[in-house]
Formats: structure tokens, C-alpha cells, sequence
């Protein structure tokens, strides 16, 4: 039997804060002196002060705890995921983004920076433009636009979003054709 992930979590932060037992938290923080937390925006509350435990930043410790995130793809709210637990664990520290997406084609990139540029996606979430690299230039899906949006606003009601989002995504499947070397 293995308890939930939550539990698993609330565990190991029990154990690493208990008093009686400061030997836990001092060996983790003498074997790792760096940790990594990847797609930190996807973390809780109770995950930071996990980390922190390990890996305090305060004064007179050695350690380092990087953070690689972007609350703009928080997506793990429905499991317990805080985007706010992000924002107040990065609030106030060094933070160096990325200018140049490499995952995606220029047509792409080039839609979502004329949508987004400038804008606010929420209190401390901003949309930054950035380019597409140069191996991204050219775009490998023909036949259908680089984004398409819904405008969910105007549906008076929101059990009519899921068959919009099946058909159009049908249409587009039925209708783009991937190219690659």
C-alpha cells in the first residue's frame, strides 16, 4: 500500500520539520547543497516548505534551490497545484527568463506575442514577447491557421464549450497535415 501523493507529501514534511528528530532535515541539507524544482508553478504551499526544509534561503546556509517555472502554464489546479504558492515563493528573488522559445513554430510564436503582448494574465503573471528559434523559422503544420481561438465569453452556457472545442478540434486533425524532414 502506498498512501496518495498529498499524504506522501504532508509525510515527508512532518518528518523533515519534527523536532525530535533535527538530524532528517540536517543530513538532506548536507548531502544536497543544490536542489532543482521543475515546473514550480504546478506546486502547493506545503511542496515549498518541503523545499525550504532541505534547502532553506536564509542567512548562513550554503545551499541553492533554483526554480524553473512559468505561472502562465499552471494547469494542475484541479490536484491541489497553487499558482499563488509560486508567485510567493519566487517573490522578491532572482529571476531570469527565456527570450527564445524552442519548442515552437515562428507563425506560432509570432500569434500569441500579437495577442498577448503587454497583457496581465493575473496578479504577478505577465506575457513577455519572446522569438522563435531560428529552427523553428518555418512552420511545420500546413493547411490551418497557427492559433485559433474560442471566445468563450459569449457562450450563455459553459456544458456547450466541450462539443465547440471536439468539433473544432476534429476540423482541425481532418484538415492540417504535419511536415517534417
Amino acid at each position: 500500500f502506498s498512501p496518495p501523493l498529498s499524504d506522501q507529501i504532508r509525510l515527508a514534511c512532518e518528518i523533515l520539520s519534527d523536532p525530535s528528530q533535527p538530524w532528517i532535515a540536517e543530513d538532506f541539507r548536507r548531502r544536497f547543497k543544490i536542489g532543482f524544482v521543475d515546473e514550480a508553478q504546478d506546486t502547493d504551499d506545503l511542496q515549498w516548505a518541503m523545499f525550504n526544509r532541505i534547502i532553506p534561503g536564509g542567512t548562513g546556509h550554503t545551499g541553492r534551490l533554483t526554480i524553473v517555472g512559468d505561472p502562465k502554464q499552471a494547469i494542475y489546479g484541479f490536484r491541489g497545484a497553487d499558482v499563488g504558492a509560486y508567485l510567493r515563493a519566487t517573490k522578491g528573488k532572482l529571476s531570469v527568463s527565456l527570450g527564445e522559445n524552442f519548442r515552437s513554430d515562428k507563425p506560432v510564436v509570432d500569434a500569441l506575442n500579437a495577442m498577448f503582448e503587454g497583457s496581465s494574465l493575473g496578479a504577478g503573471i505577465s506575457y513577455s514577447k519572446v522569438t522563435a528559434a531560428a529552427v523553428n523559422h518555418l512552420t511545420r503544420v500546413r493547411h490551418v491557421a497557427p492559433v485559433e481561438l474560442i471566445d468563450v465569453g459569449r457562450m450563455s452556457n459553459q456544458d456547450k464549450l466541450p462539443p465547440v472545442v471536439v468539433a473544432m478540434v476534429a476540423r482541425i486533425l481532418g484538415t492540417a497535415e504535419v511536415w517534417d524532414e
